[in-house]
């Protein structure tokens, strides 16, 4: 039996992992926009010259992500359930 090692920060990715791909496979989209990978692209993104994040840009952004996953939940409603 092979056997894997893991510290607590490799665990918490795979159990997370593990979590997040069941749920965009059935339609939980806005899962997407919680995973920390997404706000941290964003957030660089997202850089001002100074090198602040500009947050009011920050969540403009999610929002209108938020809206375009609720989008696709609903045609993905409509063809799958």
């Amino acid at each position: 039996m092979a056997r894997i090692e893991l510290n607590s920060n490799q665990l918490r990715l795979i159990q997370r992992t593990l979590d997040f791909y069941p749920r965009v496979g059935i339609g939980q989209f806005e899962v997407i926009k919680e995973h920390p990978t997404f706000e941290r692209h964003l957030s660089n993104k997202l850089k001002l010259m100074n090198g602040k994040t500009d947050y009011n840009r920050f969540h403009q952004v999610r929002d209108s992500v938020e809206k375009d996953l609720q989008n696709k939940y609903e045609c993905y409603s409509i063809i799958y359930m």
